[in-house]
């Protein structure tokens, strides 16, 4: 899976939370009389994240160690459609992207599975996976 894909599914942060949308580089250093209280936003990716080490810890142990202290300057943030996406380090929508479940919705709405395999390639966004998932039946998925 595409390493931008990962990372966006494991929900990986590392933002000044008293920055809004600017990326980390830009904020001034943390002070600590401001408040840092973490967004719902950053709330929902850090869940992701700890569920998602989760699995790999018991499925996929090489890649947990590897992820576990992996930090990405993203600023974690609902999308226009109320999907969890994020600003990257330069301040730009990921995958140049603020629509994440609409735009897979739109871009997914025609294909079909008909057999018993289907592949995801390269994924951009963690919303195609799960627009996928939720258009398969229980025995597909």
């Amino acid at each position: 899976m595409h390493q931008k894909a990962l990372l966006q599914l494991a929900g990986i942060w590392a933002v000044h939370p008293d920055c809004g949308s600017r990326p980390i580089r830009e904020c001034d250093p943390i002070d600590p009389a401001i408040s840092t209280t973490p967004t719902l936003a950053q709330q929902q990716a850090e869940r992701n994240f700890e569920a998602n080490l989760e699995q790999l810890a018991t499925k996929h142990p090489e890649i947990h160690a590897q992820m576990r202290d992996m930090h990405v300057k993203t600023t974690w943030l609902f999308g226009r459609d109320g999907a969890l996406t994020a600003h990257d380090s330069t301040g730009t929508w990921w995958a140049g992207c603020s629509i994440p479940k609409r735009a897979a919705a739109e871009a997914l709405k025609r294909v079909s599975v008909n057999g018993n395999i289907a592949c995801f390639l390269a994924p951009t966004l963690a919303a195609q996976i799960a627009y996928a998932l939720d258009r398969l039946n229980e025995p597909k998925a």
